[in-house]
């Protein structure tokens, strides 16, 4: 079992360091026409996909081998789902100020 959380994070490591050497492996972003990729902060937001998958293999390795050591094998269960999921909502919400599409300003009520 041990392989499998060390090839996982290092999986996880892998796709971070290849999305932020070719952009076009983010979602949606390779069939976005060149007036809406102008409108995102590619170099910000694959920076920001590679800082956060790589953290996301590191925790998921380093979690697996200090819940062995510590006895809490029951806790490496739930290991790969909370990281996974925590962390892909964490891309989600601080990834959205990447996108530099003008908003139209709000009208104010009188």
């Amino acid at each position: 079992m041990t392989c499998f959380y060390l090839i996982y994070g290092l999986f996880f490591i892998g796709i971070g360091f290849a999305v932020k050497a070719v952009p076009d492996l983010i979602a949606g972003y390779n069939t976005m026409t060149k007036e809406q990729k102008e409108q995102v902060d590619i170099k910000g937001l694959s920076t920001h996909l590679r800082n956060s998958l790589v953290g996301m293999g590191l925790l998921i390795i380093i979690c697996y081998y200090t819940f062995t050591w510590l006895g809490l094998h029951e806790a490496t269960e739930i290991l790969i789902p909370s990281v996974v999921f925590g962390g892909f909502i964490y891309i989600f919400v601080k990834g959205r100020k990447y996108n530099l599409k003008k908003r139209s300003p709000k009208v104010k009520d009188k």
